[in-house]
């Protein structure tokens, strides 16, 4: 039987400014802090803002966030809003053989919660990411890019989520 450590791998929690090294803005218009509140684990979270006025917003996992993925089966993270708008969003893997043509990267858009006010904990077996193309699957040892894309088209002002508990799994979380 697996130990707790060997079961779950924290990535980031956001209790230390280390941890921002860890998430990185996927566009210029994206800004990112910690901040206390807002955590599911410990007392802080990563705030995302995403302006208005784009099609996308937020966060990539960077840098050691993306290394022993090719360990674990799920990966499993917080987002809160204190906003009523609904946002929806998708994930994206890509690996080293990953070129800039969709069909390298694998998308994942079906199953994902939708965002509204409140917590939702997103959970995502990362361990068969197919590419778009079906040629093969994403090689998580050589992972260079997670990217969580909220779908920020239709927002009339800038658009607020916290991250948090960031977190690698062996086993599917609870429902």
């Amino acid at each position: 039987m697996a130990t707790p450590a060997e079961e779950a791998k924290v990535i980031a929690d956001f209790e230390t400014e280390n941890d921002i090294r860890l998430v990185r803005r996927n566009d210029d218009h994206v800004t990112i802090a910690i901040v206390e509140g807002h955590a599911t684990s410990g007392t802080h979270s990563l705030k995302v803002s995403s302006k208005e006025g784009n099609d996308y917003g937020g966060f990539d996992l960077a840098g050691a966030a993306l290394q022993g993925w090719d360990k674990y089966k799920y990966l499993v993270f917080d987002l809160t809003s204190d906003s009523d708008v609904k946002m929806t969003f998708h994930l994206e893997a890509q690996d080293a053989k990953t070129v800039s043509t969709y069909g390298t990267r694998a998308s994942i858009k079906e199953g994902l919660p939708v965002l509204g006010k409140g917590k939702v904990t997103v959970a995502v077996a990362v361990a068969n990411l197919a590419r778009n193309d079906g040629s093969d699957m994403i090689d998580l040892s050589t992972l260079k890019r997670f990217r969580c894309i909220l779908e920020t088209q239709s927002i009339k002002e800038p658009y607020v989520t916290y991250l948090d508990n960031v977190r690698l799994t062996t086993v599917a979380p609870a429902k």
